[in-house]
């Protein structure tokens, strides 16, 4: 898989410093569309996927009977495998779920050429993060294999002068973060996406802004994030 995503390595794409920030985003059903981010213009990149239906249902029960996915760890590459198919190892849906995340994983260090990766696998019965933000980050891949995805707003349509405050007011709308309830998109069960953060180089005021989604009563989501090591 990991053939397919021929990029620019990340300190070769730099933007200027006196250009002025114009973001977007691009999604496709086809992965190649991750190689994206290295777009000046692009700040998040979504690879539109399915998850297979037998695995969401068995993931599904498993959660509904009160089962957990919870992991946190540095991976090196290397040896990532071995440590992956240690997660839920005698369920059912362990060997599709273990080859998404090696995917995964795989993709994320080649775009990056990365050694080793920070994984996080996380089951949330809350929203996490329920205000809109973006990320000190250079880059966060993001994927919900269970539950409502993350929340996200194109570059144009938020005023960012009102991130990391908050009035009286009861909504985004009524605050000015954005105009409209309808510029708030979400990215859908097993999308993946590359969220570019304000540690990207030349993006400076330019993070995608998102938020995590409200979580249904007695629904739980399942989430893995992706994150560049120093």
């Amino acid at each position: 898989m990991s053939q397919i995503l021929a990029v620019t390595p990340l300190h070769e794409n730099v933007l200027a410093s006196n250009e002025v920030a114009t973001r977007q985003s691009s999604a496709s059903s086809n992965p190649t569309v991750l190689a994206d981010v290295y777009n000046n213009e692009c700040n998040i990149a979504i690879w539109q996927r399915s998850l297979d239906p037998e695995f969401a249902t068995q993931l599904e029960s498993y959660v509904q009977n009160g089962g957990k996915l919870t992991a946190a760890r540095q991976l090196n590459v290397d040896n990532a495998v071995s440590y992956i198919k240690t997660l839920a190892d005698e369920q059912p849906f362990a060997p599709q779920l273990h080859a998404y995340i090696a995917e995964l994983v795989d993709m994320f260090a080649y775009l990056f050429e990365a050694n080793t990766v920070g994984f996080r696998l996380s089951t949330l019965d809350r929203a996490m993060c329920p205000r809109f933000h973006v990320d000190r980050v250079p880059c966060r891949l993001v994927t919900t294999f269970l539950g409502p995805g993350s929340q996200w707003i194109e570059h144009a349509a938020v005023d960012r002068s009102k991130l990391g405050h908050r009035s009286n007011s009861s909504n985004d709308v009524e605050w000015g973060l954005i105009r409209s309830i309808h510029d708030i998109n979400a990215l859908q069960t097993g999308d993946v996406a590359l969220l570019k953060g304000e540690l990207w180089q030349g993006n400076e005021n330019a993070g995608i802004v998102h938020r995590s989604p409200p979580v249904p009563a007695n629904q739980p989501r399942i989430v893995m994030t992706l994150d560049l090591v120093d």
